[in-house]
């Protein structure tokens, strides 16, 4: 997910969520509040290093799935 990438709500799909905490319930996890509908919902935090491709302890490179 790019930096510039809107957040859309899960409930009401709006792409008008506000950032309230960095991190959620986990590490990887960002708490957001949607501005249309009001429901508050987590979604995975975008890192600096998403865009590098997964490399398996062995060299291999993985798709991630």
């Amino acid at each position: 997910m790019s930096e510039f990438e809107a957040i859309r709500c899960p409930f009401c799909s709006a792409a008008s969520a506000e950032l309230l905490s960095l991190f959620g319930s986990q590490l990887l996890l960002s708490q957001y509040r949607c501005s249309a509908c009001g429901s508050y919902f987590e979604g995975l935090r975008a890192d600096r290093w998403d865009d590098q491709p997964l490399v398996a302890s062995g060299g291999e490179e993985k798709d991630g799935s």
